[in-house]
């Protein structure tokens, strides 16, 4: 967003036509919200575990501009993901081959190659 006059952010001064960007990717792990924020743990957002504080968790943004899909997607994607990983189960081929980019949204840069096997032991 463009700052339309002179302004704070918190303690922060921000000068008119200023630039503002609020990145979920440094939200998302920092130290001071996340305990081990650089660690891949889906298990922190189980439902025996404490809620993220208001505005650390923003895969869909904040506020009046929130992605109005928001739920649909979030139901969509575990909807799916349920389905193939109770039917099949994903190896990764390399997992130092994986490394994040941005763009509109955050993904690896080269793909995730995986293999690919049915529950019974096929490989796909």
């Amino acid at each position: 967003r463009r700052a339309l006059k002179a302004d704070r952010l918190g303690r922060y001064p921000v000068k008119e036509d200023s630039f503002i960007v609020v990145s979920p990717w440094l939200v998302h792990r920092h130290e001071r919200y996340w305990s081990q924020p650089a660690e891949f743990n889906p298990s922190r957002f189980a439902e025996d575990q404490p809620a993220p504080k208001m505005g650390t968790y923003i895969p869909f943004g904040l506020g009046p501009r929130v992605c109005t899909g928001a739920t649909i997607a979030q139901l969509e994607a575990s909807l799916i993901l349920s389905e193939l990983l109770r039917r099949f189960d994903f190896r990764m081929v390399n997992v130092a081959d994986v490394f994040p980019i941005t763009r509109v949204t955050i993904r690896p840069r080269s793909g995730i190659a995986c293999t690919v096997s049915t529950i019974n032991g096929t490989t796909a």
